[in-house]
């Protein structure tokens, strides 16, 4: 058990960054509205699942569809935590509270639902790590279902979905984001404790944490991030964009510091695949991160440009998705690229 106080949300939100992976939505908007939900509220509690009761049930919550709605047309006040007790039914046993994805953006949003209910957080998610597909969890790939699930617009708008397919959902999911204007506060996985210990990715928030708070510690060459391979230093010569999928796609040509190698970077909402001379030496679902040389802070997918110095480094996936039953659902080939996984 540890709590979550403002003090821990800066180290949170820089390893938040890097699960990221290049993506997850910008993390500064929703550690402010956390360091105000802990000001206000005082510190969350966190459980590791194995602390949990054996009587509990879990439901998950997340922002879903684009951030960039969502800096448009922000919360109103409550909209994960009325997700949350959408599903939690009268009478039904206690509940606790976990992040679907537990990065970027989203490792914020059962922080919020902790302050404002006094629920402790669980610290678990059914990623580890950002992806762009909800469906994308290791609960899914265990054929657990997301459904019943709770889709809340900032108006109070709700949408309930009580049975569904992992791909219906998913469809489901965000064709109703779109008409509830681009983003929407979801709640689902509603899952017994039992289920989560065995499916679910432990100790996100608490890695991310620690992540962050060595990545505060290091020196400019960022070489030394506990568990993290570095791959290569240098300035990004080429970006380029290829619209047409549901998220994009794109690549970035990176050309090291000493001029010997040229790097390419596959990217969709996040980076998934490093070639290095024609040899694919880093994929998905391992975590790659790019990191800005000066401020050693990690560069989003979408705002990476020409000119800019970073160094290119990749974390070990979550050891859920590198089982037989969970890695074709985040794969090379899950994105679209004819290639299997290349492990660290």
């Amino acid at each position: 058990m540890w709590t979550i106080d403002r003090e821990t949300l800066p180290a949170l939100e820089l390893g938040a960054a890097l699960l990221g992976s290049g993506g997850g939505g910008q993390t500064t908007l929703f550690r402010v509205l956390a360091e105000q939900a802990v000001r206000e509220q005082g510190p969350v509690t966190v459980i590791d699942p194995s602390e949990a009761p054996d009587d509990v049930t879990v439901v998950h919550v997340g922002l879903v569809g684009a951030i960039t709605a969502f800096a448009e047309k922000p919360l109103g006040g409550g909209e994960f935590t009325h997700a949350f007790t959408s599903l939690v039914p009268t009478g039904g046993g206690p509940h606790l509270v976990a992040g679907y994805e537990g990065a970027g953006a989203n490792a914020f949003a059962g922080i919020l639902v902790a302050a404002e209910t006094g629920t402790p957080l669980l610290d678990v998610s059914g990623m580890g790590r950002a992806l762009p597909r909800l469906d994308q969890t290791t609960y899914t790939a265990a054929g657990l279902s997301m459904s019943p699930f709770a889709l809340i617009d900032t108006s109070g708008t709700l949408v309930r979905i009580d049975t569904a397919t992992p791909s219906e959902a998913e469809r489901l999911l965000r064709a109703n984001t779109a008409l509830l204007g681009g983003w929407a506060s979801f709640a689902g996985y509603r899952l017994p404790i039992a289920q989560v210990r065995q499916h679910g990715v432990a100790g996100t928030l608490r890695a991310a944490t620690d992540l962050g708070t060595a990545l505060l510690e290091v020196d400019s060459t960022a070489k030394s991030v506990t568990g993290a391979r570095h791959l290569a230093s240098g300035r990004v010569i080429e970006v380029e964009w290829r619209h047409g999928s549901s998220f994009g796609a794109g690549s970035l040509t990176l050309r090291t510091a000493d001029d010997q190698r040229v790097l390419r970077v596959e990217m969709q909402s996040e980076f998934l695949v490093v070639i290095d001379d024609g040899i694919p030496v880093a994929t998905t679902p391992d975590i790659i991160c790019l990191l800005d040389q000066r401020s050693l802070r990690p560069i989003q997918a979408e705002r990476a440009s020409v000119g800019s110095e970073v160094h290119v480094l990749t974390l070990g996936a979550p050891a859920r998705w590198l089982e037989e039953d969970a890695l074709p659902l985040v794969d090379p080939r899950a994105f679209g690229y004819s290639l299997d996984y290349v492990g660290l």
